[in-house]
């Protein structure tokens, strides 16, 4: 297959719909391989044999790489348990040191659940207090996790490597359409920042993707002509074989 453009992606569902398994199934493409896997949310029996756990390499709280070298056959996970901003060390390391790592794709699941436990942070650190509710975030939270995130993300754009990010779905009633479960205004700026949204159905029993905007469904296709039209089975391979032929 011949990839000539990096994937910048993100691909969200319902929970329980298979979009971890989709991201397991980039490793049936050698252009893909070696996979920088980052789990916040630890579900992953349903690819525990596909996966090899790292550990981040740490010299006074500053991250000096990684435990073990990449491996092709299995994604490379580190485990990161509610703590966003290890997200933001690793994302900051990556692009300081990508070019001397060997991945050539980094993958975050999920979204929602590092958008979540950052938000949580900047609450508990943030001079700015909600009068009727001090656990309840405002507006300054809000604004300040839309910049943190927003430049992750464009940071991660930069890089000469493919990108792939999961969200869980959420209906907004205004709308009256599903998008990615984000916080506020990322629910939009973050498909904006990437190349190819996609939505995970379920549909006569098999699970198919979608990436072009249709009915309830936010999706996003920027390929000239949609390469990406109709509903795919949700498998990476057969996503960029329409893509790139």
């Amino acid at each position: 297959m011949n990839i000539d453009s990096f994937i910048k992606m993100l691909v969200h569902g319902d929970p329980g719909i298979g979009k971890t398994t989709f991201l397991a199934t980039a490793l049936e493409i050698p252009e893909l391989c070696p996979i920088l896997f980052l789990d916040m949310e630890g579900n992953t029996d349903s690819i525990k044999s596909k996966i090899k756990y790292i550990e981040v390499v740490m010299e006074k709280d500053v991250i000096t790489g990684f435990s073990e070298e990449p491996v092709l056959d299995k994604l490379n996970c580190i485990r990161i348990k509610n703590d966003p901003q290890k997200v933001v060390d690793i994302c900051n390391y990556f692009y300081d040191n990508v070019l001397n790592m060997g991945y050539k794709t980094f993958m975050l699941d999920s979204l929602t659940a590092f958008d979540y436990q950052s938000i949580k942070k900047i609450l508990k650190y943030s001079p700015f207090k909600n009068k009727l509710d001090p656990e309840i975030p405002v507006w300054e939270h809000f604004r300040k996790n839309l910049h943190t995130i927003s430049d992750i993300i464009t940071s991660i754009n930069d890089l000469d490597i493919n990108f792939f990010c999961t969200a869980h779905s959420k209906y907004e009633d205004k709308k009256e359409m599903y998008y990615p479960c984000l916080t506020g205004e990322l629910r939009s700026r973050i498909p904006g920042l990437l190349k190819h949204t996609g939505v995970m159905i379920e549909k006569n029993g098999k699970r198919l993707i979608r990436f072009q905007p249709k009915g309830i469904f936010y999706a996003k296709d920027c390929t000239e002509g949609s390469k990406l039209n109709g509903e795919l089975n949700a498998n990476v391979k057969e996503v960029l074989e329409k893509l790139y032929g």
